[in-house]
């Protein structure tokens, strides 16, 4: 998750739980009306670990529905149990 939290096009790194997994919430920059929002989780693979995000952008033709970050968390939950 560190190569996330090293981009200088992401900011506001917090820490959150993925079913089990330690992960990372994050915003873009310069997106002042927060219209997005990823969720980056680690994953195991062998010696090493991965990483699988998950973004969420509001459609700019239907406007913000709900808040990018709680639904881009809601699916990395949902989706958890079949990460490796």
């Amino acid at each position: 998750m560190e190569q996330f939290q090293q981009r200088p096009d992401y900011e506001a790194f917090t820490p959150v739980t993925v079913g089990n997994r330690k992960g990372v919430r994050f915003l873009k920059v310069g997106d002042d009306k927060r219209l997005t929002c990823s969720v980056a989780v680690e994953i195991p693979q062998g010696s090493k670990a991965g990483t699988v995000s998950f973004l969420v952008n509001t459609r700019l033709s239907v406007g913000k529905l709900g808040e990018p970050c709680d639904e881009a968390q809601r699916h990395a939950n949902d989706f958890a149990k079949f990460l490796p």
